[in-house]
């Protein structure tokens, strides 16, 4: 291992001091012929030896004189980083000349100087300058004073008189006979002495307008900063400017400047009044100006030089905004009517709305009303005018409480559709109104039934300022949830954000900490109230913590009229009395620890299916198959794991049927290849279950690894079925790894072409390889995209034959293939996600049969349709990981062995598994990236003639001991913890850090700070565990500030100053993949042109439906069908708004494929998101299938009309009017998905006709 500790210089850097400079000259004009005659010098040099590198940039040190005239001294500096010998030799031939204007009021006289160097050797070249400009991208200084010219175009301060938050109001004026419009203002702030002054200025670094107010005498300020990219559009009226804001303003105090000492502290209200106005108006902002001159100042700021939207004032918005009449021969008069100010949004008044509305409706409907308020789709006086008329509706109407819920919340959906000339033409009542009725007309009868583990949910997500509502939507549920199913609605999920929904950050010169310890802390500790009920913190699970995800709950009543509230339900899970074993030392350690402690109540929280209830005596305990010589036994806190079994069991054969067939409800014959290894939670224990033929009867092993604590809930649920093998791909890290133990750029070039070349050709084409591509990443598998293309291909169905017969149907089919390219190349791109097509990503399982001797696996996978078999085809080496993975020892070889005749595992393999020996002197996982047996996946790549590799010895990767406090740990040490770990969250920023460093060390991975960082990532990685933090001050620092290009932000694309290129293969693959934008399609094409019945696919279908489907059947499901298109673009409508991460809904391409295209600075988030909209989206089509598919005593012929009806009207046309002869906006927003969805479901109709597959329906509940 190198030993390597810093940089050094390269031979050539020198530094020069520079003579002759022309007083008169301009600093960017000497400094740029300096830099051209240095490069034209090195080219010059290079193309002698056949060389070729990118310009490379100087340090060019220039000093004006000190009688402020501005002029240049005749002296200053010159540092080369490589080449300077190269450098002054070519000078001496080629003089560098500055050329100036003598007089600077006389720009038609020029004169020229030569300047002269000499090198300074009394002075050593500082390396990291020197290796910082040869890694910086070259920068022109004539860019150098663009920059300087922009930031002085926008140095002006722009004093402000008037500072006002409030909302639009659109009411009916009785005396005027018409809809009217005002501003109503609930806070304002105004200033005019020295004792309270503001000022608007821009800061263009981090693209923000601030707006500063306080006193002047005093040192620290309030501010109120607007990004750029937040402001929606800014109106002028008189001297105000209004901004209209996507988010709410970031809030700040603190000193004027960056002061290390005082940072600044981050807001929810500039005052405890702004606060409470701020949680219900903060999008809408009116700063008032003292002058023209001013505004005219700021507006040529604004406009012409940062290009910020403008939109011309409405006359019809701005009669009545307490704008229109306030200035009179330049006067300011204020016309703010007191009860405008401080009363919609004031303690009394949100009080009276939640005692004296809300209340009175029951909680499903008045979290929906509750909603309305908090995400800003009504002001504070329409929500309450809005309760009125539901309260009528309730009293008037047919409809359940239930149906009118779903009703209110399809109706805000359909608010920010509203135009302001829907707004000045009628009223809210009437508007609803014109809602309802469509809505009861074209209302479907989808079926409520939820899958089995599946319940209705309710979200707050909570950022700095606001509190946004979402729900009720289906979400997968867990034991907590399941045991009180009755009471799930009593359960919230509060997610903690930032106002654009991604994770929390601040500016470096704010101290975010505090913040978090209140706002979020005292939720926490405090809980919250949403629709008249209180709500407590009651935990978290693993992934939920990692996304800042929180359960709470209100207390209530369970069957046997006990209450139950936070406390009771943590006191079930785990139970403290009941760790009382004699082998209970460490779990009696667990109430003293808050991190390990939360981390068990963790388990119960677990996203699982229920699966098998089982008894006592069928769960056996044994101890773990451990090392039988470590050599860190006697350590409570080992430097490397010991036990080869480490959160794996056995299950016998009988338990894997049973689980398999709870996991597939009535389902005959049971779909195959069934799992031969699950992840599980049971009661405390929690880990991996994997067959063991010789278990008798009804039975599971669990090692003592497995089990966290004692319980006496014996339910077994799934938490990960493995069904199949995964495809492997490359990430970040693995490639860094990889290549510093000696792969090729060429392979993982050669990886990169193969796939993009694959994708070319395969989403060419309608084919088995195209749907496994789109199988293979997951796209449109909600909607069962690539079994569609199979269905398809078998029927003969391609491209050529659909190009024939254009329809918007196939241009979308073509929008879909676009997202799925886009979604491609973005993860290639900026993930480095590259296709290994020869490796696999498996589940690890333990050979407690110890038929393996140490070094050897076995790998057995198992795909449908084919029998199992052992990997490689010829026992040979293979190459394993995990992820993550951080250094060079986490990648070891193994021997994969096939098993001899007589072996259990020839008789019963444990497919789709990677089979470790419990054999040698440290097991197997802990030296891959200190993994384990509890559910870790491992990447296999079997050695080739291209790809071997020397192995460095694995890393250890020592237990952190956990903190521990001097007393039992209550809910507030653990909502302490939250609160830290939310603080010192760093995994993300380590792994970066890592990346970059590797990158830009002379040593690469074995760099000591890169090996630092390693360890600093394992401790990262236990922090949920152990609650101890890795702190900033730990980081060790890059060697300069610049970061390779592949680290570009996708947001960011256009932004090169501060990027490198890295020649390393993360480089050079980042810079061989373009991203195109999406091709422009015709989205209004209309309906075709040629007769239904001769399309290619109707005539197919129809072919094979024949004896089941006539055209007269299929109108008589008319009416069914199309009420079910409209809930479900209903449906389709809310996803596409709820799983954005920009300011647009979704594309219907994106939720039929599954992805989100929208760019992000947090990747993360945008994964997760996605995540969750495939869910949505699979529940959304399985409903739709529900009212298909009928009942299992129904005729499965039926199913097939109704889905061949769906496809007919789809295809039929493209637009559909209602009774007045306008178009139904639904109808081509959802007919394309709609249609395939019903093509998809037609298919599998004929394959459960044709006893190809198992039916899948639903019985009757009264069967």
């Amino acid at each position: 291992m190198s030993t390597q500790t810093s940089l050094t210089a390269p031979k050539g850097a020198r530094l020069l001091h520079i003579y002759n400079i022309p007083p008169q000259a301009e600093a960017h004009v000497v400094k740029l012929a300096i830099a051209k005659a240095y490069n034209a010098a090195v080219l010059e040099y290079r193309r002698q030896r056949n060389a070729e590198q990118p310009l490379i940039s100087v340090e060019v040190i220039l000093h004006e004189q000190k009688d402020s005239s501005g002029r240049l001294q005749r002296k200053g500096s010159l540092l080369v980083p490589d080449y300077g010998y190269i450098f002054q030799k070519y000078v001496e031939t080629h003089p560098v000349q500055v050329v100036f204007y003598p007089d600077w009021n006389d720009r038609t006289q020029t004169a020229a100087e030569t300047l002269s160097f000499s090198w300074d050797r009394s002075h050593r070249v500082n390396p990291y300058k020197a290796n910082n400009l040869l890694a910086m991208p070259w920068h022109s200084p004539a860019l150098e004073k663009e920059h300087k010219e922009r930031l002085d175009k926008l140095r002006h301060q722009c004093s402000v008189s008037e500072i006002s938050f409030g909302f639009d109001h659109f009411y009916w004026n009785e005396r005027q006979r018409k809809v009217v419009h005002r501003f109503c203002v609930e806070w304002c702030y105004k200033f005019g002495s020295t004792h309270s002054q503001a000022h608007l200025e821009f800061h263009d670094s981090i693209n923000t307008i601030e707006i500063m107010y306080g006193n002047a005498q005093e040192y620290e300020r309030s501010f109120i900063k607007l990004r750029y990219e937040n402001i929606k559009f800014i109106t002028v009226k008189n001297l105000t400017l209004i901004f209209t804001l996507y988010t709410p303003p970031i809030l700040e105090q603190g000193p004027i400047h960056h002061d290390q000492d005082r940072q600044r502290r981050r807001l929810p209200g500039l005052d405890p009044q702004h606060e409470r106005v701020m949680t219900f108006c903060p999008r809408k902002l009116r700063v008032t100006l003292y002058g023209q001159d001013i505004l005219n100042q700021f507006q040529s700021m604004a406009k012409g030089v940062v290009g910020l939207p403008f939109l011309s004032p409405n006359p019809i918005i701005d009669t009545d905004d307490g704008l229109s009449n306030i200035f009179q021969v330049g006067r300011r008069k204020t016309m703010i009517k007191p009860a405008d100010y401080l009363e919609w949004t004031g303690d009394m008044k949100m009080l009276e709305f939640n005692q004296k509305k809300l209340s009175k409706f029951p909680f499903h409907l008045a979290f929906q009303i509750a909603a309305l308020l908090h995400n800003g789709l009504l002001n504070p006086i329409d929500v309450r005018t809005f309760c009125d008329i539901i309260d009528e509706r309730i009293k008037s109407s047919d409809h359940s409480t239930n149906e009118i819920a779903d009703l209110v919340a399809h109706f805000a959906e359909h608010i920010p559709t509203w135009t302001l000339d829907t707004l000045k033409k009628t009223t809210l009542e009437k508007r609803f109104q014109m809602f309802e009725e469509k809505f009861w007309g074209t209302r479907g009868n989808f079926a409520n039934t939820l899958r089995p583990g599946w319940f209705w949910g309710y979200r707050v997500t909570i950022t700095p300022t606001i509190m946004k509502l979402e729900g009720r939507s289906h979400e997968q549920s867990n034991g907590v949830i399941r045991r009180y199913s009755y009471a799930s609605d009593r359960f919230l999920r509060v997610n903690f954000t930032d106002e654009e929904r991604l994770q929390m950050r601040w500016d470096r010169d704010v101290n975010g900490e505090i913040f978090v310890e209140e706002r979020i802390g005292g939720f926490l500790k405090r809980g919250l109230d949403i629709a008249g009920r209180h709500y407590e913190f009651l935990g978290y699970s693993s992934s939920g913590l990692r996304e800042h995800s929180m359960w709470f709950v209100h207390p209530f009543y369970d069957h046997d009229k006990n209450l139950q509230n936070a406390e009771t339900i943590r006191r079930y899970i785990l139970d403290v009395k009941l760790q009382t074993s004699d082998d209970s030392k460490a779990e009696f350690k667990l109430v003293r620890q808050p991190a390990k402690f939360g981390a068990r109540l963790a388990q119960a929280f677990s996203t699982t299916e229920p699966a098998i209830e089982l008894q006592a005596d069928e769960i056996e305990r044994r101890n773990d198959i451990k090392v039988q010589t470590p050599t860190n036994s006697d350590s409570e806190f080992p430097v490397t794991a010991t036990a080869f079994t480490d959160g794996y069991g056995c299950m016998s054969l009988q338990v894997a049927e049973e689980i398999w067939r709870a996991l597939n409800p009535g389902t005959e014959p049971l779909p195959e290849p069934a799992p031969a290894v699950y992840q599980v939670r049971i009661g405390g224990a929690k880990g991996v279950l994997g067959i063991d033929p010789l278990l008798p009867g009804r039975r599971i092993v669990l090692h003592k690894s497995m089990v966290k604590f004692e319980s006496t809930d014996y339910g077994l649920h799934i938490a990960n079925r493995f069904d199949h093998p995964l495809s492997l791909f490359l990430n970040r890290p693995l490639i860094a790894i990889l290549e510093h133990q000696g792969i090729s750029i060429e392979w993982f070039i050669r990886l990169l072409t193969d796939a993009q070349v694959q994708m070319d050709r395969t989403l060419l084409a309608i084919n088995t390889k195209a749907a496994d591509f789109l199988a293979g990443r997951h796209l449109g598998r909600a909607f069962g995209f690539p079994q569609l293309i199979n269905n398809l291909f078998k029927c003969q169905i391609t491209r050529v034959k659909l190009e024939e017969y254009p329809h918007p149907i196939y241009d979308f089919f073509l929008r879909c293939l676009d997202v799925a390219k886009a979604h491609v190349d973005r993860e290639l791109k900026y993930k480095a996600r590259i296709p290994v097509p020869s490796g696999l990503s498996l589940v690890g399982v333990a050979d407690v049969h110890l038929e393996l001797e140490e070094g050897e696996v076995y790998i057995c996978t198992h795909r449908t349709e084919e029998r199992p078999k052992y990997f490689p085809d010829k026992a040979g080496y293979v190459y394993i990981t995990r992820s993550p993975s951080i250094q060079p020892g986490d990648v070891q070889k193994f021997k994969a062995m096939h098993p001899p005749p007589g072996s259990l595992y020839a008789s019963h393999p444990i497919v789709n598994a990677v089979v470790f020996s419990c054999k040698g002197k440290r097991p197997p996982a802990s030296m891959l990236g200190g993994g384990d047996l509890d559910g870790d996946l491992f990447q296999i790549i079997p050695e080739s003639d291209d790809f071997k590799m020397e192995i460095d010895e694995p890393g250890d990767y020592p237990t952190v001991k956990p903190k521990e406090l001097d007393k039992p740990c209550t809910i507030e040490d653990i909502g302490n913890f939250v609160v830290n770990y939310i603080n010192s969250d760093k995994m993300g920023l380590v792994s970066i850090q890592h990346l970059i460093i590797a990158d830009q060390s002379q040593s690469g991975l074995q760099d000591p700070k890169c090996m630092k960082l390693a360890e600093l990532h394992s401790k990262a990685v236990d922090f949920a565990k152990s609650g101890v933090p890795v702190s900033f001050s730990e980081l060790p620092k890059r060697y300069f500030p610049f970061n390779p290009d592949f680290q570009h932000k996708e947001t960011q694309l256009d932004d090169q100053t501060n990027y490198y290129e890295s020649n390393k293969a993360l480089g050079v693959l980042y810079r061989k993949i373009k991203v195109d934008e999406l091709p422009q399609r015709d989205e209004d094409s209309q309906s075709a042109q040629f007769p239904v019945k001769e399309h290619p696919i109707w005539q197919e279908l129809m072919e094979l439906c024949k004896s089941h489907v006539t055209l007269e059947a299929i109108e008589q499901e008319r009416n069914l069908v199309l009420k079910t298109f409209y809930e479900y673009s209903r449906k389709l409508s809310s996803i596409k708004q709820i799983y954005t991460i920009g300011r647009k809904p979704l594309t219907e391409a994106e939720v039929y494929m599954g992805t989100i295209l929208q760019s992000s600075s947090q990747t993360k988030r945008r994964d997760e998101m996605c995540a969750k909209l495939g869910d949505a989206t699979a529940y959304l089509v399985e409903q739709v299938k529900w009212e298909f598919q009928g009942y299992s005593n129904d005729p499965v012929s039926l199913w097939l009309v109704r889905s061949f009806c769906g496809w007919h009207y789809s295809l039929e046309t493209s637009t559909h009017q209602d009774d007045t002869g306008k178009d139904v906006k639904e109808w081509k927003e959802a007919i394309c998905s709609f249609g395939l969805l019903s093509l998809r479901s037609a298919f599998e109709a004929l394959d459960v006709i044709g006893k190809r597959r198992p039916d899948p329906r639903r019985k009757r509940s009264s069967d």
